[in-house]
């Protein structure tokens, strides 16, 4: 699970003035990182729904995180739940998926001043519509950190139903659409999206 900065995020115009401080390729045997931000999740292997955007520019899931404190003005002062949520959180929850190699993923972070991390996030979702993220309404579900005991009877997400894995999931509400109908779902989005998606990279 490899980690860098996010290249595209230095554009002068936008981002020079929010950036605190971002971090060339460094991967999980660094001991830690403080700061809070926006990431981004890049797959590179060969499950066929993601074969537009394996190995590419393009995310599969964008995400940010928020300060400790609105207040923070160094990233110690943010804290460091941005690199707990990568590699705490997410590279955990790619590794329990039956069908993904954790080697198979990157992702990339912008640490940036506090309050900036919103509007960082939501530029990176309608650029390039992740179909991990809610807001597609496709394959909504991987940020999920498990149910309550109460709440067992809910429906499986769709990335559940296409990544099984995670225990806590497996007895859940079957989802009403089935693997190959999500599948289908995200070649569709693909289809739709890919060649504006590859406009905002060539234009950045």
């Amino acid at each position: 699970f490899h980690l860098s900065k996010l290249p595209w995020l230095s554009h002068e115009s936008l981002w020079d003035s929010s950036a605190i401080r971002s971090h060339d390729c460094w991967k999980t045997d660094r001991t830690h990182v403080y700061g809070s931000g926006v990431y981004a999740i890049y797959y590179m292997g060969s499950f066929d729904a993601y074969t537009e955007v394996s190995g590419s520019q393009i995310p599969i899931y964008v995400g940010k995180v928020d300060p400790a404190s609105s207040e923070a003005t160094t990233p110690e002062e943010q804290g460091d739940k941005l690199w707990n949520r990568l590699v705490k959180d997410h590279s955990k929850n790619v590794d329990k998926a039956q069908n993904l190699d954790l080697a198979d993923f990157e992702a990339r972070f912008l640490v940036v001043r506090s309050a900036w991390q919103n509007t960082a996030e939501n530029y990176l979702i309608n650029w390039f519509k992740p179909v991990w993220n809610n807001e597609m309404g496709i394959c909504y579900g991987f940020g999920k950190h498990g149910d309550k005991s109460s709440t067992r009877s809910n429906t499986k997400s769709p990335w559940d139903t296409l990544h099984p894995g995670r225990a806590w999931a497996a007895d859940a509400t079957p989802h009403a659409k089935s693997r190959d109908g999500i599948i289908a779902d995200i070649k569709k989005h693909y289809a739709t999206h890919i060649e504006s998606m590859r406009a905002v990279l060539a234009a950045h």
